[in-house]
């Protein structure tokens, strides 16, 4: 899916992300498609990495490295660009 993506769009997405994105093998997406129509909500992060370390730990150490730079660029933004991120977000989901 990110090959389809035009080179502005993906500017937009850390590097990180994207290079987690494109590591995802075949079976690794079946499991993430199975526990992400589980766990649909942004709020249920914790639950939906740990439902992914029962059945392939190193993906969901590479699920929360992720998510670590991820919290990391959020904490040097103002609230309000924090709250925007969140807003955008759903758009995502």
């Amino acid at each position: 899916m990110l090959k389809t993506l035009p080179p502005n769009v993906k500017s937009l997405f850390p590097k990180e992300n994207l290079e987690f994105a494109e590591s995802i093998s075949e079976d690794e997406a079946k499991i993430l498609k199975e526990v992400f129509d589980k766990y649909a909500t942004f709020d249920e992060i914790g639950e939906m990495i740990e439902a992914v370390e029962k059945q392939n730990p190193e993906l969901a150490k590479r699920m929360r490295d992720v998510l670590a730079g991820n919290c990391a660029r959020l904490e040097g933004l103002s609230p309000a660009a924090v709250d925007f991120s969140k807003e955008v977000a759903i758009y995502f989901n």
